[in-house]
């Protein structure tokens, strides 16, 4: 797709909305290239999730730091296993210093509304909130790095006055910075995902009580599988996404022998999971199969929250949260849970606030879905890219390599199919996440789980990036862990280079 024309590129204004992870590779990225790149980040710091305005207490990283990294960046030796949010807002500071991103970024400057200006080269009328008052400037191109977890989904529960106005406190996920909010108080947390498990392991060790409010029970993976292989050996490699469901099955007769074959061993990693966590006198053990989540994605799970509930410190309810009384929080099982502090894990919307509705709906089909062409460009708004949208274990590496194919793409290096093929393709991409991910709910096209590698690859030889580092056979390409820095700029001349042995 690449056209390998050496013409001088084009200096483009661009407009990058977010600092966070992806925003501020996207900035480094177009920089680099020499376009005049402008940052509006609506907080007065950068780092998006990882931002201690929005960070909840106990989050960290699901990957080993070193595989949350850019390619060309390794994080401190001195890091541990799994960074706490501020050693990654301090990765991703260093790292805009470092580039030259920095000088780029207006904080405290909202994006209010961005309209494509009429016909012909791409070019979008930006409006903004800032200190000194609002504006309005023009760009050639707009990227949307706005992220997918930039609006907390907090549901209108009733009763939810009713409990404040006694005292109680509601609380999304997003707005328990501090571990001292739980402290001597009797926390009600709803939900099972990573950051309702996280604030329960959290506040469990400084509450009077904590209970955990679970309507369905998802697998989840330990940071040790049986307390000694690290997951880096067994979840991030080329050989667990082949495990996964064929997007092109072969002859019947081997694609039944296949499912045979991993249905015996998501049995064995059930087995596994359920003993190690000790699921069933937890109360946690889902109903549904590992195999029929494990392309859907998955939590991993806080080092001592399966301990806490043991002990009792953690209290288990397999209901849903329905309502607030005065005095706590109400279950669909009609229980009434006395709380202090109920904090709702319920997740995130995905918007684009500032884009006209008509314009919005071209983008977002009416069941919510993105119709992004490589999770990045739409077929119907042109001048336009999404990063971080394109979201898996490693989003730094694949927000890294979705802004280098935005970039060509921006200045024609890469010539895109027409709009009824890009169309037929998104098409194609949904009916397979529908097929293969079945529990990922409503947005599971805004992510490239479980194929990152094949998306990766995808964009590589879409950029004529495709041969292998340097002195890596295809075994060993095969089994290795993932690294970031595989996908660095040189590594085709000098191999990879890694910031932790």
């Amino acid at each position: 797709m690449d056209d390998g024309n050496r013409a001088p590129i084009p200096r483009l204004r661009v407009c990058v909305i977010g600092a966070g992870v992806s925003g501020i590779v996207a900035a480094k990225t177009f920089h680099e290239e020499g376009h005049e790149v402008t940052v509006f980040e609506r907080s007065d710091q950068l780092g998006g999730v990882w931002n201690p305005r929005r960070a909840y207490a106990g989050l960290t990283t699901q990957t080993p730091g070193d595989q949350y990294a850019f390619s060309d960046f390794p994080t401190p030796a001195d890091h541990p296993d799994w960074p706490s949010a501020r050693h990654v807002q301090a990765y991703l500071r260093a790292y805009a210093e470092r580039f030259g991103v920095a000088p780029l970024i207006c904080y405290r400057s909202t994006v209010v509304r961005a309209r494509p200006r009429g016909a012909g080269a791409p070019s979008w009328s930006v409006t903004v909130d800032a200190p000194t008052g609002r504006s309005t400037r023009e760009f050639d191109f707009l990227l949307v790095c706005n992220g997918i977890f930039s609006a907390p989904h907090v549901p209108d529960l009733p009763g939810t006055r009713r409990f404040t106005t006694a005292g109680g406190t509601v609380l999304h996920t997003s707005d328990c910075g501090s571990a001292e909010l739980f402290r001597g108080r009797r926390v009600v947390v709803v939900g099972f995902g990573k950051s309702a498990m996280d604030i329960a392991a959290t506040a469990a060790p400084r509450a009077r009580e904590v209970h955990l409010v679970v309507r369905r029970a998802v697998w989840t993976v330990p940071r040790f599988f049986g307390g000694l292989v690290h997951i880096r050996h067994v979840c991030t490699s080329r050989l667990w996404e082949s495990l996964m469901p064929s997007r092109s099955p072969g002859p019947a007769r081997l694609e039944a022998g296949r499912r045979r074959l991993l249905a015996l061993l998501w049995r064995a990693v059930e087995l596994l999971l359920s003993c190690q966590f000790r699921l069933r006198a937890s109360g946690l053990r889902p109903a549904h199969r590992f195999g029929d989540q494990v392309a859907s994605g998955f939590q991993v799970a806080p080092a001592a929250l399966f301990r806490l509930v043991r002990a009792g410190r953690i209290q288990v309810h397999r209901a849903g949260a329905e309502g607030f009384t005065a005095e706590g929080a109400v279950l669909s099982d009609g229980r009434v849970l006395a709380a202090d502090v109920v904090v709702l894990g319920t997740g995130y919307r995905q918007e684009l606030p500032f884009l006209d509705p008509a314009l919005a709906a071209r983008i977002v089909d009416p069941e919510g879905r993105y119709r992004l062409y490589r999770c990045l460009v739409s077929p119907e708004v042109p001048g336009l890219g999404f990063v971080g949208y394109n979201s898996s274990l490693f989003t730094p590496t694949t927000s890294e390599l979705g802004a280098r194919w935005l970039a060509a793409h921006a200045t024609g290096r890469i010539a895109l199919p027409s709009p009824p093929e890009m169309h037929r393709a998104i098409d194609a991409e949904l009916l397979t996440g529908k097929a293969v991910r079945p529990l990922s709910g409503r947005f599971s096209g805004t992510h490239v789980v479980p194929y990152t590698y094949s998306y990766l690859d995808g964009l590589q030889k879409d950029l004529r990036k495709t041969r292998n580092p340097r002195g890596m056979n295809a075994v060993r390409r095969y089994l290795k862990p993932f690294s970031p820095h595989d996908y660095a700029l040189d590594t085709i001349r000098r191999g990879p280079t890694h910031g932790k042995p």
